[in-house]
């Protein structure tokens, strides 16, 4: 499918991915809809576009993460409320900001062996984790959130050419802006990938060749 050439390419870059995955998990796997509450746990990239998609289906939007300005960004893309886990429990919080409703989907984007256990506790019974990242190689969750509150645990893989077509109606229409933090030239490469490995990004960045 052709991309509209009135989006600029840095957007477009990132439309494969940080769109589309994002879609991939909110939209087809975790079938938000409106009234929804939902977490996007780990802020960042993907997050950002998540939140964008999240609210144009109509859902009530947390994220949680540990960098301020990440969590900052969030807020000014429209998510309903913040969760700094350096300085607030998360189940506790979710609680607060739910009303003791919990989450009806919780997106992961952290991927530790104890995230999805923790995120489980922040969920309704019946519903949804997306696990859309691995940061680590098992993970370990309590039997009984899962079996007695018939939870889901649902992982996903990049996306399909569906979601990926949406994807870009989205952008094209004007409905998602992908965010793309910062755009390097090609003799910046070095710099580049240190401020990836140090997790100094924001969200996404693009290279220039110009």
């Amino acid at each position: 499918m052709p991309i509209s050439e009135d989006i600029p390419w840095p957007s477009a870059a990132v439309i494969p991915d940080a769109v589309a995955c994002m879609y991939n998990a909110i939209k087809v796997q975790g079938k938000v809809k409106p009234g929804d509450k939902m977490l996007i746990a780990g802020m960042g990239a993907l997050g950002i576009q998540g939140v964008q998609i999240a609210k144009h289906l109509g859902a009530t939007v947390f994220v949680s993460g540990r960098t301020d300005a990440k969590l900052e960004l969030a807020k000014n893309f429209g998510a309903d409320g913040t969760i700094n886990t350096r300085n607030v429990e998360l189940q506790q919080e979710i609680a607060r900001l739910t009303n003791g409703d919990m989450c009806d989907v919780i997106v992961d984007l952290i991927g530790t062996s104890s995230s999805i256990d923790e995120q489980l506790k922040c969920l309704r019974p019946g519903g949804k984790i997306i696990a859309a990242a691995y940061a680590s190689e098992t993970f370990t969750v309590n039997y009984q959130e899962i079996v007695i509150k018939e939870k889901e645990i649902i992982g996903i893989r990049g996306a399909s050419p569906e979601a990926l077509k949406e994807a870009i109606r989205l952008v094209e229409n004007k409905i998602i802006d992908p965010y793309v933090c910062k755009l390097w030239t090609i003799d910046e490469v070095n710099e580049a990938i240190e401020a990836l490995r140090n997790f100094k990004n924001l969200a996404r960045t693009a290279f220039t060749f110009e």
